[in-house]
């Protein structure tokens, strides 16, 4: 379940994964909504997204969707690395309220972010490699 906790700077939201993805698997519950509602300024999503082709980009659209829609800042802090046959490509990101990414991590390295949502032009956002937020079209091979 999804945790709150009040600090010297408002409350802070905790969730784990899937619980951002709520709209595409359709779970019952919106645990980060539900934290919004709860008064959480920022909701922190501790992550193990793997990478495939074009990932990056899509979770970039639904955390700024999600931000929007729930008026919370959000950040997405990413595993780096592998795991047997899976890939983790990192690219945390700082989500404004208003769907901004205001800081953004480096890619396929271990990386650590500082966001400031009182400052966000003292963010650093990383330039992502050409492969990250490609997409390939489909093709139809014939036969």
């Amino acid at each position: 379940l999804p945790a709150s906790e009040r600090t010297p700077w408002g409350s802070l939201g905790l969730s784990v994964c899937e619980d951002a993805w709520t709209p595409e698997i359709a779970y019952a519950i919106d645990p980060v909504a539900e934290l919004a509602r709860a008064g959480s300024r920022v909701v922190v999503n501790l992550s193990a997204s793997p990478w495939h082709v074009g990932k990056a980009l899509e979770r970039r659209r639904m955390y700024a969707t999600l931000a929007r829609r729930t008026g919370a800042n959000l950040v997405m802090v990413n595993q780096v690395g592998g795991n047997d046959d899976l890939v983790f490509d990192g690219v945390s990101l700082g989500i404004d309220a208003d769907g901004r990414v205001i800081a953004r991590g480096r890619a396929f390295e271990e990386d650590m972010l500082v966001v400031d949502f009182a400052a966000p032009d003292s963010c650093r956002i990383e330039p992502m490699p050409p492969y990250i937020d490609v997409r390939v079209p489909d093709v139809s091979l014939p036969g």
